[in-house]
């Protein structure tokens, strides 16, 4: 499903309110068309739609960049929707704090055959943003930051699935190793040094980014 967002205003590009069956699951698309750039402003799908007389389902998925400019989307997984009609809404929101919210529009979801192995909403029910930040989250620790030869830290971005690089500098850190405060007090032939303050200790990266430990008067890490 595509649709277009200008100000507040959503057009469905083909016409066409349906986005899957209920039992699909990461086969289907949904992508929103912005007028703002996507580093400065972060979307999110806000989802309502009515299950029975007692029971409305509730959902938010984060909308991530792609590689076109100026468009954002999910694959939808099962159970991000419910069956039948969903009222939705495009929440715009900027670094600085401002929050705008699109009009609502309409997606609708098919009945598959065998309905009851469609994943429904259940009385513990987590908002899907939080299982994409978790997986964002994952990816990250299994990427841990790096420090560029330039001397600047190098991060891990999930939305692009890449290293960038930061405006932080590794001179004047200080961090804490086993209760210890180790300072990157200095930078000469692009390496750079870790004093470990109480007792002496160094730890070396050098332009490979290889870790080195020196030993000084006689002690040990």
């Amino acid at each position: 499903m595509r649709i277009e967002l200008s100000n507040r205003h959503i057009a469905y590009t083909d016409n066409d309110r349906v986005v899957c069956f209920e039992n699909d699951n990461e086969v289907v698309d949904f992508v929103c068309v912005v007028d703002n750039d996507t580093e400065n402003w972060k979307y999110k799908l806000d989802i309502k739609s009515k299950i029975s007389a007692n029971d409305t389902f509730y959902n938010t998925i984060n909308l991530n960049p792609i590689t076109i400019d100026k468009e954002v989307g999910v694959t939808l997984k099962a159970g991000m929707l419910p069956r039948g009609k969903c009222v939705c809404q495009i929440r715009q929101i900027h670094a600085n704090g401002q929050v705008k919210v699109s009009d609502c529009f309409e997606m609708w979801v098919k009945k598959s055959v065998l309905s009851y192995c469609c994943a429904y909403q259940e009385n513990d029910f987590i908002p899907s943003e939080f299982y994409q930040i978790e997986q964002n989250l994952d990816e990250v620790n299994t990427h841990p930051p790096i420090v560029d030869e330039s001397g600047f830290w190098r991060i891990y971005d999930s939305s692009i699935g890449e290293y960038v690089l930061t405006d932080i500098s590794v001179v004047g850190q200080t961090f804490f190793n086993g209760g210890r405060a180790i300072e990157l007090s200095d930078i000469s032939d692009n390496t750079k040094e870790i004093s470990v303050k109480t007792d002496n200790k160094s730890i070396s990266i050098n332009n490979n980014n290889e870790l080195y430990v020196d030993i000084v008067d006689g002690g040990y890490i």
